[in-house]
Order: C-alpha cells, then structure tokens, then sequence
C-alpha cells in the first residue's frame, strides 16, 4: 500500500524524499486544486504529474476512489473510534511520559 497524506505535503522535497528512500514506492499525495504539472523536469514530481492529469480527467472524488486514499480515512475513523471507546484508559507508561509516543499503556 502506497503512503497516503495530506495535501499540504504535496511539495517536490517530500516526493524526492520518499523516492530517495525507496525508488519502487508509489506516493500518493492528492494534489492541490491549483496544482501545475511539472512536465518531467525533475524526475520525483512524475507520479505527482500522473496524479494531476488523473484528476483532471475523472474528477478529484474519483481519484480518492480510484487510487485507494479512502481506505485512510477508514482506518483514522477505526483508530479515533478505539480511542474514545477506551477514553481516559490510554495513557502513557511513565516512564516514557518526554520520550516519543510508541508506546501506550491500557489500564484495566
């Protein structure tokens, strides 16, 4: 599955990044609505090209169908739906309370 965000990452340093790390990874960033093409001048914008020329032929809606973005949006819901199920019961463990987020604890 292709990494799937927002439009606001939708600039040549993420796309060159993502292909830098892996040239075999589909990125799929919608485009912004005023979106330009870049016309092959650099080569990580070219699946960025494809994407705005799809959208212009079938509409934006029918790329997040087409393209699979939908199935983010399905699984943020399912996360956020876990978490106000469990409400207060996720916390932290304490001893990672300033450390990253990795790991939670569920209180029983």
């Amino acid at each position: 599955m292709a990494p799937g965000v927002d439009t606001a990452y939708d600039r040549a340093e993420v796309y060159a990044t993502v292909i830098g790390h892996s040239g075999k990874t589909r990125v799929l960033i919608p485009p912004g609505r005023k979106a330009k093409l870049d016309f092959g001048k650099r080569p990580a914008l070219m699946q960025r090209d494809e994407h705005i020329w799809r959208v212009r032929e079938i509409g934006r809606r029918a790329w997040y169908l087409e393209s699979g973005f939908t199935k983010r949006s399905t699984v943020e819901n399912v996360v956020y739906r876990y978490k106000i199920s469990l409400g207060p019961a996720m916390k932290p463990e304490p001893w990672q309370v300033n450390a990253s987020r990795r790991g939670w604890a569920v209180e029983s």
